[in-house]
């Protein structure tokens, strides 16, 4: 027997992700302008956020870029074979960060206080309807900030990214319906 719980704790509603094309792909150092204008819209709100990347390697070379662009602000990057990962996500949790490069290694598991998420190569098969909707759940987890902004970058809309959206807007609908969330 499987139930479901379609609603957080809190009474707040899932953030429902939002898609927002990327155009070209970015190329080793260079950088993708719609991917720096994003970042830096959430940079100048005064937002603090978790960059997904599918691999390693792309990773690494957005951190390079990234940590050029924003060199006023304070980023780390973490992946499961980081020996400093523990310390780099209490740092997030503490709001020592600006914002946090990551690889699915915080999928899961992981509760940050007033955190928007960005899923960059959207697209990537590493991320799988599972994964995105798991991903989608690391915002608006605390509940003196339910909310926070989800988004999915990509350079082309795949099935696993729109069934994740219709799986999240379903769970809501669900939680609507059986009176779990208050606004």
């Amino acid at each position: 027997i499987a139930s479901i719980l379609p609603a957080r704790y809190h009474g707040h509603p899932l953030p429902e992700p939002k898609c927002i094309f990327l155009g070209e792909k970015m190329e080793g150092k260079k950088a993708n302008k719609r991917l720096l204008n994003i970042l830096h819209h959430f940079v100048n709100q005064k937002r603090r956020f978790l960059l997904f990347s599918p691999n390693i390697k792309k990773m690494q070379e957005l951190e390079k870029i990234v940590q050029a662009e924003f060199f006023t602000k304070t980023i780390a990057s973490v992946h499961s074979g980081d020996p400093e990962r523990q310390e780099k996500v209490l740092a997030m949790r503490k709001g020592e960060l600006d914002f946090l490069l990551c690889t699915t290694i915080l999928e899961r598991g992981v509760t940050f206080t007033d955190i928007d998420v960005l899923v960059l190569g959207a697209e990537d098969r590493t991320f799988t309807e599972a994964a995105l909707v798991q991903i989608s759940g690391r915002a608006g987890r605390h509940r003196d900030y339910p909310t926070g902004q989800v988004v999915f970058l990509y350079h082309s809309l795949t099935r696993d990214m729109k069934r994740a959206i219709k799986q999240i807007k379903k769970m809501n609908q669900l939680a609507r319906q059986k009176g779990f969330i208050l606004s």
